[in-house]
């Protein structure tokens, strides 16, 4: 898909299976607390280990792969922060430049909150590029998203 979507699921179990089968390597990353960062790393350790991890690249490069990123999200300023002290956008930025480092083209974002929807709208426009942006959600919450303006997809009911 080549745009921005609302993906509607007939209950919340639905979309977190859904949730549960996307993996960085699909080109799609999640920015949700259901994929937390981890307590007592610092937010740029967060951001790289999965790339140090699953493509075994060195600190020092995935840096440098990422800082044209960190500056225009202007976060130099708190990736030395442990998760404990970042605010909520700072969360969110580091969540799209875990996203970015792992080149996903796509960000997931489970059921938002409308706040970190528009912030996270923010951070992708600061950034130039277009990560699409995938809000999944149940058939009840769909709505919630209208002003969004995404195309909308609802996968049907299942047969019993």
């Amino acid at each position: 898909m080549d745009r921005d979507l609302v993906i509607r699921f007939r209950d919340e179990a639905a979309y977190l299976n859904f949730l549960g089968g996307l993996r960085p390597s699909m080109g799609v990353g999640v920015a949700d607390d259901r994929v937390p960062l981890l307590s007592n790393l610092t937010a740029l350790e967060n951001i790289l280990l999965p790339l140090m991890y699953h493509r075994n690249v060195s600190l020092t490069e995935a840096e440098t792969r990422l800082g044209p990123a960190i500056e225009k999200l202007e976060a130099a300023s708190f990736l030395d922060s442990r998760k404990e002290d970042l605010a909520r956008e700072e969360v969110l930025a580091s969540y799209l430049l875990r996203c970015v480092a792992a080149d996903c083209a796509t960000v997931c974002m489970p059921s938002p909150a409308l706040r970190d929807l528009r912030r996270m709208r923010v951070l992708r426009r600061k950034l130039g590029t277009k990560p699409k942006l995938w809000i999944i959600c149940t058939k009840e919450e769909g709505n919630r998203y209208e002003e969004t303006g995404f195309e909308t997809i609802s996968f049907p009911e299942q047969n019993p």
